[in-house]
């Protein structure tokens, strides 16, 4: 039935939602994990461990383990690699004149001849060069395989630390210039808390300069696409981000925007398919819904009615693994949205098809069969890559 429902969205996505919506005990909280590990994907006990995915080559395609990291007994970041596998940590990008954001990036290329970069999104963890890397090992099977008539030299990746005052205590941040985020508040745009100076900054004013940096002809002159990617809370980021995000003409059209097993969404009407019935005072407010109340600085002038149609106007491809029925955000907003990763974009995905204008013409829904809440599997599946890397190459 899986396989169906996925082969189904590409071009039928709303009839493929439908099917979805209808798999028993979806929208059910707490029902037991829908993964099963004889699907050869998802793997018994080893969330933090990936694998090869069995679609490349039976799984015999060559794979890069992403290196680890250094945590204190609160699972706080005690170090950041300057370099891993293939990337190296840069922290060039002026975000005020007081504070730099450090990123990792492809360490050999030349700027001549990128003609794609991929921002992608760490995760909670805040682990950035283990997003790279993990992308980097898609990327490799579409270089090798000549996927989209794309080369090694094509395309960049990139992927910005997201530093909370916890890796700071615990010694991550070794420049006082580095930006650093209040806990988890970067991933809805939260501002830098440090280093203290005149101005703080939203996470996604960061992310504009290092768009507007990837699109300088000056620096990158061949760059035709910017991808913004990301992952379980790095899909909740770039969601809001590309809500949120200011218009602007000269970039928009190149921008494209991937989405992963968010665990709550930005709503962007007032109805909700209510499962839990305690705060509904809130469930419309930031990051939640687009009441002006709690929304940061960052383009807070704008209308909710701007940044929807703002929002329905990109070139966007949400993904959502047919396994993933865990329950993600917990919080009490979360579960007006539905009960789990998979109800909620399910839920999502009616509410942008039943807007004016129906499903947007540049929205993809990409149901992956027999993946559950795993980063890899997502970005790698077939979809994914026609997305992330094919589109408009």
């Amino acid at each position: 039935m899986q396989e169906k429902i996925e082969e189904l969205a590409a071009r039928d996505p709303m009839g493929a939602t439908k099917k979805v919506a209808q798999m028993p005990n979806l929208g059910r909280p707490g029902y037991e994990s829908f993964s099963k590990h004889e699907y050869g994907v998802v793997h018994p006990g080893e969330r933090s461990s990936h694998y090869q995915v069995p679609w490349f080559d039976d799984g015999k395609f060559p794979f890069t383990q992403p290196d680890g990291s250094s945590r204190d007994s609160n699972g706080a970041l005690k170090s950041v690699p300057t370099s891993s596998k293939g990337f190296v940590l840069k922290d060039d990008l002026d975000l005020s004149g007081d504070a730099v954001q450090p990123y990792y990036i492809t360490e050999d290329y030349n700027a001549d001849d990128v003609k794609r970069a991929i921002i992608v999104i760490p995760g909670m963890p805040r682990d950035s060069w283990k997003w790279t890397t993990l992308m980097q090992n898609a990327f490799r099977y579409v270089y090798t395989k000549n996927k989209y008539g794309m080369n090694k030299k094509d395309t960049i990746i990139l992927s910005p630390l997201a530093l909370n005052q916890d890796d700071k205590a615990a010694g991550a941040v070794t420049n006082s210039n580095w930006a650093v985020y209040k806990n988890s508040y970067w991933s809805v745009g939260g501002a830098t808390i440090s280093p203290k100076g005149k101005h703080s900054l939203s996470y996604f004013t960061m992310l504009d300069k290092m768009v507007d940096m990837l699109l300088d002809k000056r620096k990158f002159p061949s760059i035709e696409k910017v991808v913004i990617a990301g992952h379980s809370m790095g899909g909740q980021a770039v969601q809001r981000y590309a809500v949120i995000r200011k218009k602007n003409k000269t970039q928009d059209d190149k921008l494209l925007w991937w989405i992963g097993n968010p665990g709550s969404w930005t709503w962007l009407n007032a109805g909700r398919p209510t499962y839990w019935p305690n705060c509904q005072d809130q469930m419309n407010l930031w990051p939640y819904g687009l009441n002006e109340t709690g929304r940061p600085g960052y383009n807070k002038e704008a209308s909710s009615g701007d940044l929807v149609n703002a929002f329905r106007e990109r070139n966007v491809q949400i993904a959502l693994g047919l396994a993933d029925n865990g329950p993600g955000n917990t919080h009490c907003e979360a579960y007006y949205q539905g009960a789990n990763h998979l109800d909620r974009g399910v839920h999502f995905v009616q509410s942008l098809a039943g807007m004016d204008g129906g499903l947007p013409s540049g929205f993809e829904v990409n149901y992956v069969s027999k993946v559950s809440h795993q980063d890899y599997p997502m970005f790698a599946s077939l979809r994914s890559l026609d997305f992330i890397f094919g589109k408009g190459f």
